[in-house]
């Protein structure tokens, strides 16, 4: 088993909703949801799907990540910035938007279900990760893994990263809830570590234990993280 921490070099930006309103933004932390996938396709070890629709366009599905074998903590920033707004999102019924064929109901089904306007928009401002920020965290993998590795990330893959192998290991991680409770099946009262501190973001996802001894991780948890590898 090789345990080994990584630093992680913003290349190009790159965008999550983790908080959503007229302004998504993005946690000032990678969970590990998001990395596992990034690494799992850069090193080629999922099947990956080339074209979805419906449901499975919009849903990942997170229970296929227990079976990979790789397990990343959350990536922790160690100097971190934020773009300016690099780009926005408009939601609208434009007038050229409807047809409207029956004198008899001039207003279409679409309008009555949205209740909008057809005049009406909604521009969203996206703010992510900048470029030249700085994160690290622990991979542990069945064999070592390559000294650098190229990964994408962030919404439509968009963003750029470099993981750089680094000699310390952190005394302490932080773990994602979500993926011990939901993905590994962690019992409980093993990922409620005592010491460690929460932080909540924008959805159940998106819980932190941060300052998790790394010592306490490899004799309780990770037991349960490589039972499903393949």
């Amino acid at each position: 088993m090789d345990f080994q921490a990584y630093e992680l070099d913003v290349i190009s930006p790159f965008f999550y909703s983790s908080y959503e309103g007229n302004v998504i933004s993005t946690d000032s932390a990678i969970s590990s949801t998001a990395l596992t996938y990034a690494i799992a396709d850069a090193l080629r070890l999922r099947e990956k799907d080339y074209f979805l629709d419906g449901d499975d366009a919009i849903t990942p599905k997170y229970e296929e990540l227990a079976h990979i074998p790789i397990f990343t903590s959350d990536a922790s920033p160690i100097k971190i910035q934020y773009t300016p707004v690099l780009f926005k999102s408009s939601m609208f019924w434009a007038e050229e938007n409807l047809q409207i064929s029956d004198q008899n109901n001039p207003y279409p089904a679409i309008l009555q279900k949205t209740g909008k306007s057809p005049f009406f928009k909604q521009v969203r401002k996206h703010i992510g990760i900048e470029s030249g920020s700085i994160f690290n965290c622990v991979l542990i993998s069945p064999k070592p893994l390559e000294e650098n590795i190229m990964i994408n990330i962030g919404i439509r893959k968009s963003g750029e990263v470099r993981l750089t192998k680094i000699q310390n290991i952190p005394d302490t991680i932080t773990l994602n809830y979500f993926m011990l409770d939901k993905v590994y099946q962690v019992p409980k009262e093993k990922i409620m570590v005592k010491g460690a501190k929460i932080r909540k973001g924008g959805d159940y996802r998106m819980i932190f234990l941060q300052d998790v001894p790394v010592s306490y991780f490899k004799a309780e948890i990770l037991p349960y993280v490589v039972k499903g590898w393949n």
